[in-house]
């Protein structure tokens, strides 16, 4: 598909009739969907670079990876080079964001490591991993990410200290980039199951790493359970 030039000013003058101020527009597009990349950050006003695992197709082979990771992502800081790229060929002001996934990624499999063959794969809430008590978690500083096996189930997560680290290295580097969480409603956890767990306090780092990164440290004073 290719955005003529009068499907994007039919577009805008769709948008300006629905108010004053018109209504932002917020894309959000695969990494792997380089080809419309141009056209669509013109028609955006925030545009989100989605680089993270999104659940296989049905026939597709099954890999263990981590919940941020997308096939074509190198490195960490990857997806801030790909959108600081497109932001810099782009011609207005736009707001460009990476993606995080707070999804626990569950796989069925006998290996247990990154990029091995699996049986199956399920996106599942953070409560199913903070109860597991006994298991061990291990952590991949090269992705600032987290797993833990429990028989033939292996995890892979975020841990909200290494979000928290994540997001002031990624701000470091892109001071005007935002972030865009997915899955944010499997980061709630059952507070019978995970006392020693606070509600979204996930999600809450990135709030937290955002804040201080703009602000400053002292600007992180609210308390997780007052706002979840």
């Amino acid at each position: 598909m290719i955005w003529t030039e009068p499907a994007k000013r039919d577009l805008r003058a769709a948008l300006n009739q629905a108010g004053d101020p018109a209504p932002e527009v917020i894309l959000a597009v695969s990494s792997d969907s380089e080809l419309f990349h141009k056209e669509l950050i013109e028609l955006s006003d925030v545009f989100v670079l989605v680089d993270h695992h999104i659940p296989r197709e049905a026939g597709s082979q099954c890999k263990v990876t981590f919940p941020s990771v997308s096939p074509r992502t190198s490195s960490i800081t990857s997806p801030m080079l790909i959108t600081k790229d497109l932001m810099q060929r782009s011609s207005e002001n736009k707001t460009f964001c990476i993606s995080i996934n707070l999804a626990v990624l569950k796989f069925a499999t006998d290996a247990g490591n990154p990029g091995s063959r699996c049986d199956s794969e399920d996106e599942v809430a953070y409560s199913e991993v903070c109860q597991l008590n006994s298991a061990v978690p291990v952590y991949d500083m090269n992705w600032m990410t987290a797993s833990l096996s429990d028989s033939r189930q292996f995890y892979t997560f975020e841990k909200a200290e290494m979000l928290l680290s994540k997001v002031l290295f990624l701000k470091a580097w892109f001071p005007t980039l935002c972030v865009a969480a997915f899955h944010a409603e499997l980061d709630a956890v059952d507070r019978e199951a995970c006392p020693q767990s606070e509600q979204y306090a996930r999600l809450l780092s990135v709030r937290k790493a955002l804040d201080s990164a703009v602000h400053g440290e002292n600007h992180w004073k609210r308390n997780a359970v007052d706002v979840a």
